[in-house]
């Protein structure tokens, strides 16, 4: 019994058919795994990009006192008056 490789229109296929279809498909691999590693080198860029620019922006905000919407912020000075003792058991009752 021989093996053989029948396509759909029943034509065999002989060795320079599959010698040109193994370099083809070993040329598809490689190419697809090369295009994959740019895909993959330009999403990592990107995402240390996207990381840079929010740990900037974050920093700048510290730096700058940013406040969030509603609050306010007095800024002020106090001179004390009189000191007074207040009670230590932590009654209203004086």
């Amino acid at each position: 019994m021989q093996n053989r490789i029948f396509t759909s229109s029943s034509i065999p296929i002989g060795w320079p058919e599959r010698i040109l279809g193994g370099i083809f498909a070993v040329l598809l691999i490689a190419l697809g795994l090369a295009f994959g590693m740019v895909i993959l080198g330009l999403g990592v860029v990107a995402g240390l990009g996207l990381a840079a620019r929010i740990w900037w922006l974050k920093r700048r905000l510290a730096r700058t006192g940013a406040q969030s919407e509603g609050s306010v912020i007095v800024d002020g000075e106090y001179r004390v008056l009189e000191r007074r003792s207040w009670p230590r058991d932590g009654g209203a009752d004086g």
